[in-house]
């Protein structure tokens, strides 16, 4: 599994700001009780912010390594380059290099709110992303936010020195494994993990071992999810290495069912040692899967691939040989279209899944999330 790292070892010397304390505190949520399921890491993961061992300037410090100057927001590094939409030059305090080391590949703290100065446009940082505010009463009222370049969010996911800054909600590297981030909806209460950049509604927090810690964002931005302020959120979620999987688990301690993610729809995936890489997972709702393509709150994830999507599918595996036999599909309909002498085709990386899945497609069940072709297929387009 990837991480976003930045660069880390640049040291020092540098003056310290005015200091401004701030954030929100995260909404914890209950949901009634029901069977839940998991989901693979996303590749783009951030690491728990721990601040303890050394200490920083205040909140909202501006603060210097080199030639460089940042901002302090919540645990993270918010680059300054420039002084103009701060109004002017203000003093700057140098990190030390066991402080540039705590802070350095940090996101911003799930919770703090900031305001982009050019146009005072409000988000809500949740796994490292900023969720628009349409307004202050969709989060329970007005907040403190920090006030920062807007250029920062132009650059968001584009790694140092914008690292602060995820261009979508990201997992969280626990002691346990990977974590989603939770949002809870400030119009109607629903709580939902940030998966894949997407919101995959939780009915429950059973597979989590108890309720967790939730982020209350503006409702509309689940709703218009994708689309202008609210671009840091995807309406389906993209799983960013072609290995990573949906997985499935009826209660803690029970057996997973991984389903890929193939343009937005989960495909199961019966036998994982077909693959040639291991599988990282983290939980999710069961019956956000079950219930792909339904109304909302389940429609963040697709009954079938999109139209264009690409397959790889592997079958019979040989491990003493280390061959993964493989054939390449392109879906029309919600169908797998075999791409004769496996053919490039345009469109991407394909997505892993089990030629099982294929072969069962449209059987009932689990096999649904794929279709049967129609007669004749149609041509692939390569």
């Amino acid at each position: 599994m990837r991480r976003l790292t930045f660069l880390s070892g640049l040291v020092c010397g540098l003056l310290l700001a005015s200091v401004v304390p701030g954030g929100a505190v995260a909404d914890p949520v209950v949901r009634p009780a029901s069977p839940m399921v998991a989901l693979s890491a996303s590749s783009t993961t951030m690491t728990v912010a721990t601040t303890t061992a050394v200490g920083l300037p205040p909140n909202g410090s501006f603060v210097r390594v080199r030639a460089r100057v940042w901002r302090l927001v919540g645990g993270a590094l918010v680059y300054v380059p420039s002084w103009a939409p701060y109004g002017g030059r203000h003093r700057t305090v140098p990190l030390t290099a066991a402080q540039y080391s705590t802070v350095s590949a940090q996101r911003i703290r799930n919770g703090e709110f900031i305001r982009t100065i050019q146009d005072g446009a409000v988000y809500r940082m949740v796994g490292g992303a900023p969720i628009y505010v349409s307004s202050w009463a969709a989060v329970g009222g007005r907040h403190f936010a920090f006030n920062i370049d807007a250029t920062n969010l132009s650059h968001a996911g584009q790694g140092y020195p914008w690292g602060a800054i995820a261009a979508f909600p990201v997992l969280r590297a626990t002691r346990h494994g990977f974590r989603p981030s939770f949002a809870r909806s400030g119009s109607d209460g629903r709580v939902y993990a940030l998966v894949g950049g997407a919101p995959l509604y939780v009915t429950s927090w059973a597979v989590y071992g108890g309720r967790q810690p939730t982020v209350t964002i503006d409702g509309a931005a689940i709703t218009h999810a994708g689309r202008g302020h609210w671009r840091f959120l995807r309406w389906y979620p993209v799983l960013l290495t072609q290995h990573e999987q949906l997985s499935a688990a009826a209660r803690p301690g029970a057996p997973v069912h991984p389903f890929a993610v193939a343009g937005g729809a989960p495909i199961y995936v019966p036998n994982t040692n077909n693959f040639p890489e291991p599988l990282d997972r983290v939980l999710v709702d069961p019956t956000t899967v079950a219930r792909a393509g339904g109304r909302a709150p389940f429609d963040h994830l697709r009954a079938r691939p999109a139209d264009g999507t690409l397959l790889l599918a592997f079958h019979d595996a040989d491990i003493q040989a280390l061959s993964f036999p493989s054939a390449v599909y392109w879906v029309s309909a919600g169908a797998a279209i075999p791409v004769l002498g496996n053919k490039p085709c345009p469109g991407g990386d394909a997505a892993w899944i089990d030629k099982i899945a294929v072969d069962r497609a449209g059987t009932g069940g689990v096999w649904n999330h794929l279709g049967t072709p129609t007669v004749p297929a149609p041509a692939p387009p390569c």
